[in-house]
């Protein structure tokens, strides 16, 4: 029988996206967070660069964590900058670098438990994102034991949402790692 669905598929062929996009949304961290990493795959996050690119005036554009004079990009601020270097470092002492975000990911992922690889890397982008607004809209000094927290309290929700056997995964790597 006919059905639209059928059609569609048969038309378009088979989808190929990068893992990462089909892979977000079978994590177990909040849907908000999911949605904060799927609009920084696509580049999408409200970062100094995008602003910039929509043609908002601020008085600068370089990276509010760091001193380096270099424009806020959303990969400038999850890899580059010298602070979610150090952030990252913590975790993933010595991770190789890659030419591109996708690349960066998936060499993160690699380097982390595979259950729970991809809820930690979203939870850490989400916290270097916090401590970046902390920093414009608060004045808060950014230092890596707020980047703790915030990683430490996300993945504490998101071992709520998982499976037990999960969900042990992930205490158990908050334990042992921040």
């Amino acid at each position: 029988g006919y059905s639209s669905i059928k059609m569609y598929a048969h038309m378009m062929g088979p989808s190929k996206v990068h893992t990462l996009f089909q892979d977000i949304w079978k994590y177990s961290c909040r849907l908000r967070h999911q949605i904060f990493f799927w609009l920084l795959l696509h580049d999408r996050v409200n970062s100094r660069n995008l602003l910039h690119r929509k043609s908002m005036v601020l008085d600068s554009y370089n990276c509010a964590l760091c001193s380096d004079n270099t424009e806020e990009t959303l990969l400038h601020l999850n890899w580059n900058c010298p602070f979610a270097l150090q952030c990252w470092d913590t975790i993933i002492p010595s991770k190789p670098r890659g030419i591109s975000v996708f690349d960066d990911f998936q060499l993160a992922l690699e380097q982390l438990p595979t259950d729970i690889a991809l809820d930690i890397i979203v939870m850490g982008c989400w916290s270097i994102w916090s401590i970046r607004n902390d920093k414009i809209f608060r004045a808060a000094v950014p230092h890596i034991q707020g980047w703790k927290f915030y990683l430490q309290d996300g993945l504490w929700a998101a071992q709520i949402k998982a499976k037990q056997t999960k969900a042990a995964k992930i205490r158990s790597w908050v334990l042992q790692n921040i």
